[in-house]
């Protein structure tokens, strides 16, 4: 709980269960030559990958629920952050973003793409806040120091 002003806000920032994919799977999304274009090993490795996207989904879905449980006991306006490892497509986002706001949906704009890894997976990570609050300024940082792009904003009481 952060206190600004008169005012307390809570804030969650939060990392939701990783695909994590090894290098093997990854070198499926390159165009250079190595050992796993071999169609075998290719074959292999995207099986690999669908086994952990199936495991991976689930645990998120129950992650997310589980955050936005708590997250209705607040007796504060809440921001939540953080890499959700989902596009806006899934279950998990989808969660959110039916009882607060996406703060890049309500001044971003473009794709919002913070997954920079070699899997294009769009934007997996996020802003909200309570429907009290209001932001501005949704800003995708350029610098990049991981395999996701920093996001920012700024948010105020309505």
């Amino acid at each position: 709980d952060i206190l600004k002003g008169q005012d307390t806000f809570r804030i969650y920032n939060i990392h939701f269960q990783s695909i994590k994919f090894k290098k093997e799977e990854y070198a499926l999304f390159s165009n250079e030559e190595t050992e796993n274009d071999i169609l075998v090993n290719k074959k292999s490795a995207l099986m690999l990958m669908v086994s952990k996207l199936r495991k991976a989904f689930p645990i998120r879905a129950d992650q997310a629920l589980t955050v936005i449980n708590h997250i209705d006991k607040s007796p504060y306006p809440v921001i939540i952050c953080g890499d959700f490892n989902d596009t806006p497509l899934s279950f998990t986002y989808n969660q959110f973003n039916k009882k607060y706001v996406d703060a890049f949906r309500n001044n971003g704009y473009g794709i919002g793409k913070t997954f920079v890894g070699k899997i294009p997976a769009g934007r997996i990570d996020y802003i909200f806040h309570s429907n009290d609050l209001n932001s501005y300024q949704f800003k995708l940082q350029e610098e990049v120091f991981s395999d996701h792009r920093a996001i920012s904003c700024k948010i105020y009481k309505k």
